[in-house]
């Protein structure tokens, strides 16, 4: 999980994992055609992040490349500021 809180003496600490490239950023920086195997890897990431949503009746509602953070230790979505959660109609 990349969003992290602790609680200190009635004090609450936010702060996420460092991610060195947003999807954006990280296609610019490469300056040619990515891998196939890179793509289907980051997509891979992102559907398994929203399936997890979905089945936690969130929708995340800004999916785009900015939003979707990529380092050491994997891909996330990000951003969450649009989220909303649903349930059964």
């Amino acid at each position: 999980m990349a969003l992290n809180i602790d609680i200190k003496e009635n004090n609450y600490l936010v702060y996420y994992r460092y991610y060195e490239y947003d999807l954006y950023s990280y296609m610019v920086q490469l300056k040619k055609p990515m891998n196939e195997e890179i793509i289907k890897y980051i997509l891979y990431c992102i559907l398994q992040g929203l399936k997890k949503m979905h089945e936690n009746w969130f929708l995340h509602r800004d999916i785009k490349s900015s939003n979707v953070l990529i380092g050491e230790s994997g891909v996330v979505i990000s951003d969450f500021g649009m989220a909303c959660q649903f349930s059964i109609p």
